[in-house]
């Protein structure tokens, strides 16, 4: 099947295979952050429903039936920005891309109640794992099981490696004794709408960043890609006119806490801390 049509010539399922496996093995967890517009544009004739069962596809057979397949959903629904403070697990679009919100649509996958950072879980187990706490990026969270798990973490189209699970080694750096200046815990409430229509308030707890200490500021990953690269733990592959980026979590995670350790402000820009 082909994809694109880039600069580089044609972008074909095999090529994403190609980039993937390996390392990504049946059995494993693949947790994908993706920019579909990176890689080219769309070969005329092919829908956009088309592209995106494609891809989902893609990286359900890489990862086997007995793998799993996680995709954020994000919403941020009991943050500033939306007032009513109500999160449905059901419907409540994702805010972050036209994959995400496919993935969410589908009848199976299960979604967890992270109001905030949402994902939907693809594979076996996907209720169980859809079970999250009341921490986004805490014990019990989904980010939590990614590290449990090692699952790949995959930047699928930017050439960035800049994947959310950041935030969860931010907090498990923090919580083991580790300074994080930048960020703190800060709880918020609202409603929930669970996936059997039960309707409930609640808490939930976020690491943010400490707008009344630092304004904005951008993310830095460039030195964790180095870091990562000298080490052998980043795959980082073009396709068409885009990249993959792929690391597994916890030597992500140990290689970020060993950044941090060295400087506190490992991932911010040098000419901004």
């Amino acid at each position: 099947m082909v994809f694109y049509e880039s600069a580089a010539g044609p972008v074909t399922r095999q090529d994403f295979l190609a980039a993937l496996a390996p390392p990504v093995a049946p059995g494993d967890m693949l947790y994908v952050q993706s920019d579909l517009k990176g890689f080219g544009k769309l070969v005329p004739g092919l829908t956009k429903t088309a592209l995106l069962e494609g891809l989902f596809g893609l990286f359900v057979d890489l990862v086997g039936p007995t793998g799993h397949l996680v995709v954020p959903t994000y919403s941020y629904s009991w943050g500033p920005g939306s007032p009513e403070r109500r999160f449905d697990v059901r419907h409540t679009r994702s805010q972050v891309g036209l994959f995400s919100e496919y993935a969410r649509q589908r009848p199976d996958v299960t979604r967890t109640t992270d109001p905030f950072f949402s994902c939907v879980v693809w594979g076996p187990e996907r209720d169980n794992l859809a079970r999250v706490g009341d921490d986004a990026f805490g014990v019990g969270s989904i980010f939590d099981t990614l590290h449990q798990r090692n699952a790949w973490l995959l930047i699928f189209g930017l050439p960035r490696f800049n994947p959310t699970f950041l935030h969860y080694v931010e907090q498990y750096h923090r919580q083991r004794g580790g300074v994080v200046p930048y960020r703190i815990t800060k709880e918020f409430t609202g409603t929930t709408v669970d996936r059997d229509g039960t309707v409930r308030e609640g808490r939930h707890s976020c690491f943010v960043r400490d707008i009344d200490r630092f304004g904005n500021f951008g993310f830095n990953d460039q030195t964790l890609m180095a870091d990562l690269a000298a080490a052998g733990h980043l795959v980082r592959r073009p396709v068409g006119q885009g990249w993959i980026n792929l690391a597994a979590a916890r030597p992500v995670l140990d290689i970020s806490i060993a950044g941090m350790e060295r400087e506190p402000f490992y991932f911010v820009p040098p000419g901004e801390r």
